[in-house]
C-alpha cells in the first residue's frame, strides 16, 4: 500500500510536468504562428476595412493567436516596426 502511494506520487508528478510543458510549448508555437501570419500580412501591404496598416497587422496577430493575446495585451506585447530598404 505504501509502495503504491510512493510510486503513484512520482508517476502523477511526471504526468503533470509533461502536461504543463506541453501547454507551454503549445502557447509558444501558437504565438510564433500568429507573428508569422502578421508578418506575411504586412509584407503584402494589405489593409482590412477602415483600419490603418498597423492596426490591421495587430488584428491579424490577435486573430491567429487563438485567445492567448487579448485586445488589452496588444498594445504592450505587439510592436510593429517598418524597416526601409
Amino acid at each position: 500500500m505504501v509502495e503504491t502511494a510512493l510510486v503513484l506520487m512520482v508517476v502523477l508528478g511526471l504526468i503533470f510536468v509533461i502536461v504543463d510543458l506541453s501547454m507551454a510549448i503549445l502557447a509558444k508555437v501558437t504565438l510564433q504562428h500568429a507573428v508569422r501570419s502578421g508578418v506575411r500580412y504586412a509584407v503584402t501591404s494589405q489593409v482590412s476595412g477602415s483600419l490603418g496598416q498597423v492596426a490591421s497587422i495587430k488584428q491579424v496577430v490577435q486573430t491567429q493567436s487563438m485567445g492567448f493575446l487579448s485586445a488589452s495585451d496588444m498594445s504592450s506585447y505587439v510592436k510593429v516596426t517598418f524597416y526601409s530598404v
